[in-house]
């Protein structure tokens, strides 16, 4: 299965790893369009260390709405990992559920926040994983309290 819907080539963004590189977007491939509005038009001003910044990292994805819920991937606890090493970012994130049929959407949205703010040659990978399955549990304090499931 293709990413970005099936338009981009070489995109594999299924239930396996990706990896996104963004000399695509160079060379003009039509990736570019589905950037968020929010995100189109902002400068890259993430640290371009060698090493991304996992915090930095973080705060990208949670400009990432599930937009079923209206939360972000990030509170909603659907981010298991990030790993950040020279030259890469590395992400293990899951969905409420393996039936979700907006998942190639969030993977896709999560590229391009990442994408957005990265230095050009950080490679980005991003797994969707099912173990563990997501459960309320993984949702930050806030956002079990916003949709009445606090403790």
């Amino acid at each position: 299965m293709g990413g970005c819907h099936g338009t981009c080539p070489g995109r594999g963004h299924g239930p396996d790893s990706t990896a996104w590189r963004r000399t695509a977007l160079d060379e003009g491939s039509d990736v570019i369009h589905h950037l968020p509005s929010c995100l189109s038009s902002r400068p890259k001003t993430m640290n371009t260390a060698a090493t991304p910044d996992p915090d930095d990292v973080r705060q990208a994805l949670r400009q990432v709405m599930d937009p079923e819920v209206g939360m972000n991937i990030v509170d909603l606890g659907l981010v298991y990992r990030i790993d950040c090493t020279p030259g890469a970012v590395h992400v293990d994130m899951t969905m409420t559920s393996p039936a979700c049929p907006l998942g190639d959407m969030i993977v896709d949205e999560a590229h391009a926040a990442l994408d957005a703010v990265l230095s050009a040659d950080i490679q980005i990978r991003i797994d969707l994983v099912w173990e563990p399955p997501w459960s309320p549990d993984k949702m930050a304090v806030e956002a079990r309290d916003h949709f009445g499931w606090g403790q």
